[in-house]
């Protein structure tokens, strides 16, 4: 299984047991469903008492994106403006670890 990482922090951010795209040669587009988390019954063999009342459960359940589950994955709220600004933070920050990383000038020019 190869997991993908985000190259400034590190984190894990999806792996190839997804259905995944490559987009334009810079992002990946996953194939996603909604899971049902939570509620899980448990069986643990007692038998309900006849003379106390029934509690009922708490089922909990909440449907989920799977990789947003599986990978921890945040949500973020940007205004166009505010998005903008972090790419570009965030861009400048990928170019100088790519050059960190031994990538060429030509590389870096490539992925810009």
């Amino acid at each position: 299984m190869i997991i993908y990482n985000d190259l400034i922090t590190g984190d894990e951010l999806i792996s190839d047991s997804y259905n995944l795209k490559e987009v334009d040669g810079a992002v990946y587009e996953a194939d996603c469903s909604k899971i049902t988390i939570g509620g899980e019954n448990v069986d643990i063999g007692a038998n309900p008492s006849a003379e106390e009342a029934d509690e009922g459960t708490d089922d909990n359940k909440q449907q989920v994106i799977d990789v947003v589950h599986s990978f921890r994955l945040n949500e973020t709220s940007f205004d166009k403006k505010s998005y903008l600004s972090h790419l570009k933070g965030y861009m400048k920050e990928v170019k100088q670890k790519m050059k960190d990383n031994g990538a060429g000038d030509d590389q870096v020019t490539e992925f810009e």
